[in-house]
């Protein structure tokens, strides 16, 4: 059982553009839009993404329903781990919040769509 290399390339990829258009929107877009933190966030989701698909690699059975089960619990666990970091960079930036909840939740919706993409291809096999 090795972890197919191809989807991580291709998602390393589009990573890396993301990352190239974060820079561009960090240099050149109104300072009030812009989140002093915006460059960690494609990082970020980068490596829990990785690390959430390597976990669900390792744990993947030949029993379909166990595999689907432990994905949904995985997200749940991620998405409560987004909601403790939103919630604690409220508290501690509270003048950067804005644009941080805005940039984390555009980068959100992009990762899960690349999540839920690479899900529906790995159980239509």
């Amino acid at each position: 059982m090795t972890l197919e290399l191809n989807p991580l390339v291709r998602f390393t990829i589009v990573s890396a553009v993301l990352f190239a258009f974060t820079l561009g929107f960090y240099y050149y877009a109104p300072e009030a839009m812009v989140s002093d933190n915006l460059l960690y966030i494609v990082p970020f989701f980068y490596l829990v993404h990785i690390v959430s698909r390597i976990a669900n690699h390792k744990i993947e059975t030949k029993d379909s329903a166990s595999s689907k089960i432990f994905h949904l619990v995985s997200s749940g666990i991620k998405l409560m781990f987004y909601l403790m970091i939103l919630i604690l960079y409220g508290i501690f930036h509270r003048e950067d919040v804005v644009p941080f909840f805005l940039s984390f939740l555009v980068f959100y919706l992009i990762f899960t769509f690349l999540d839920v993409k690479h899900l529906v291809s790995e159980m239509s096999k």
